[in-house]
């Protein structure tokens, strides 16, 4: 391939033609398997075409002078090709590393910052479902007796405010000798069918002559009747969170539990804000377990609780998921899955009502794709394009100065034969005199 011509055609050809089969049969192959859909096969079936066509007319080039047997193709002109080839090749492909890099960061940094606007969001809403056990609690210490109607009125009252909560209740800590006329006196305030409960799952339980702590009052009532006379010391999760909180007067979470009034495997917790006699605040642990009265509680879901958070980042191929690692190693999974992406691992640990959990955030490939854009493969197609006419100009000028190479031989092979015959009965030493001479005087290169 010296001449213009069949360069040309060789690299039109060899590329842009030859390729379309190529990328034609590959996108139908990925339809026909349903890895694509229809209305993205025709910008998979240019990206082929683009990136095939630019590695035929950078690379064969660098084949043909490499692999080449022909003793036509000199040395010169296999080193003329290949190191500047070889060398504009290496410059695009650093800088396109470089400009990729500088897209990431770019990507990561943003994906930070979407990260941490969030987390902060998320624990404000953990702050909002704190304080709403706090308004609960309130009514109890502004008032001598709160009824069942003005326990439901106010619950009610709330509930529209915090859709992560299934239910609040309160439970009341009662002792053995108190039992009787206690059951007694919540009948006659029209609990006919009320009765003590435990949780049959567990079989950690506390012995009857010692305390009950179970549901007296819980709203909505009709979802979750299934849980009033629940006795909470039954079960060793809520027994442990229970006395964290009488033993240092804070709201304590319980680890994740499975919530009666769930089916399905939605991992939910509970909130313990202790209630002391006398409605005073305790300064020993004496005297907090001394005077525990009971308990506010919040049933919470935690599902939905952080669906309203991070119910957007799913249309933006962002993953959530939240870890509670209070009891290290163990790893209980409150939201998401155990196959998490960390393309770009974003955590941030909370600390809640006495617990430790852990927000883990990272998007998946659809959001790199997205993020990423044309514009790092375009700097990419766009250099490689230049390496392409780059070692199309050198085929040209190689192959013309080889032609020119060739003629000259030829023509001095030629002159050469004349000169013999001319000068057939001279001698090797006249021959070479006159060879000389013609060359000084330029009839022969």
């Amino acid at each position: 391939m010296e001449t213009e011509k069949d360069i040309g055609r060789f690299l039109v050809l060899g590329g842009p033609v030859s390729c379309l089969v190529s990328a034609t049969v590959g996108t139908t192959a990925l339809m026909t398997q349903g890895l694509i859909s229809l209305d993205n096969a025709p910008v998979s079936w240019g990206t082929w075409w683009i990136g095939d066509t630019i590695g035929v007319l950078v690379f064969a080039p660098l084949l043909m002078i490499a692999l080449s047997r022909s003793k036509d193709i000199s040395i010169q002109r296999r080193l003329s090709i290949g190191i500047p080839l070889l060398v504009m090749f290496f410059l695009v492909v650093v800088f396109f590393l470089y400009a990729k890099d500088a897209k990431n960061e770019t990507i990561r940094n943003d994906f930070n910052r979407v990260a941490e606007s969030y987390s902060d969001a998320f624990e404000g809403n953990l702050e909002k479902y704190l304080f709403g056990t706090y308004s609960i609690k309130s009514l109890f210490l502004s008032s001598e007796n709160v009824t069942r109607e003005e326990f439901k009125t106010f619950v009610h009252q709330n509930l529209p405010h915090y859709p992560g909560i299934l239910a609040y209740s309160y439970n009341k800590r009662v002792l053995s000798e108190e039992l009787e006329p206690y059951v007694a006196d919540l009948k006659s305030r029209g609990f006919d069918h009320f009765e003590i409960k435990k949780d049959e799952e567990i079989s950690s339980r506390i012995k009857p002559a010692e305390e009950y702590v179970f549901v007296s009052y819980i709203e909505p009532f009709e979802k979750n009747k299934t849980a009033l006379g629940l006795n909470v010391v039954s079960e060793e999760s809520r027994n442990k969170a229970l006395a964290i909180a009488r033993d240092t007067g804070e709201t304590i979470a319980t680890s994740p539990i499975k919530l009666v009034q769930e089916k399905g495997e939605q991992r939910g917790f509970l909130l313990f804000q202790p209630l002391y006699k006398n409605k005073q605040s305790h300064k020993n642990l004496e005297e907090r377990r001394e005077n525990i009265d009971g308990f506010i509680v919040g049933v919470f879901n935690v599902h939905d609780m952080v669906e309203t958070v991070f119910l957007r980042l799913k249309d933006e191929n962002i993953q959530v998921q939240v870890l509670d690692v209070t009891n290290r190693p163990k790893e209980d999974l409150l939201y998401g899955t155990r196959q998490f992406s960390n393309l770009i691992p974003w955590s941030k640990t909370i600390h809640f009502a006495g617990r430790e959990w852990v927000l883990n955030l990272s998007p998946n490939n659809a959001y790199l794709l997205s993020a990423q854009g044309w514009s790092v493969w375009s700097v990419l197609s766009a250099g490689l394009f230049f390496v392409s006419l780059f070692g199309t100009l050198l085929l040209i000028i190689t192959g013309r100065t080889a032609a020119v190479q060739q003629l000259a031989e030829e023509q001095t092979t030629s002159l050469k034969e004349q000169e013999v015959k001319k000068l057939g009965g001279k001698s090797k030493y006249e021959i070479g005199s006159n060879y000389r001479v013609f060359a000084k005087r330029g009839l022969y290169l």
